[in-house]
């Protein structure tokens, strides 16, 4: 328990869990009525427990869930088989789509999708190659 007992949450994880099937913009509302004291201790709890990194970690693995659904492609998968070394040819509206789902997520979420690989394209040919990055790459 906290040292506030007039407080209405007592963690943030609370609040997450009573407000997760409002909207954003309703959540937003709730929580802009909270007291000042109630809304700091609940951004601090926020920070201290990492839940930032914890939502946007959910949030990617739902996109790359929504993207296996559309297209049938695991990228969890194809990660894996390229960075053992395997080159992974996808087609290129699928790697656009892709890239487009993640283009608001920090670099750092990422690495799970992402990391370790690189795509090259030829300009006539409709596809892309998705390739293991060389460690020197990696510090570039």
């Amino acid at each position: 328990m906290h040292k506030f007992s007039n407080f209405i949450f007592n963690n943030y994880e609370e609040y997450f869990s009573i407000t997760r099937p409002l909207s954003l913009f309703q959540r937003k509302r709730l929580f802009d009525t909270l007291s000042p004291s109630e809304k700091e201790f609940l951004e601090n709890d926020f920070d201290k427990n990492r839940w930032e990194e914890l939502l946007v970690i959910n949030e990617i693995n739902r996109k790359s869930d929504l993207i296996k659904k559309k297209y049938n492609r695991d990228l969890f998968f194809i990660r894996l088989k390229v960075l053992s070394g395997k080159k992974v040819r996808v087609k290129k509206v699928f790697w656009n789509y892709v890239i487009s789902m993640f283009a608001d997520f920090p670099s750092e979420y990422l690495k799970s999708v992402l990391g370790g690989i690189i795509s090259r394209a030829d300009r006539d040919d409709p596809s892309f190659l998705i390739l293991k990055l060389d460690k020197e790459q990696y510090n570039e």
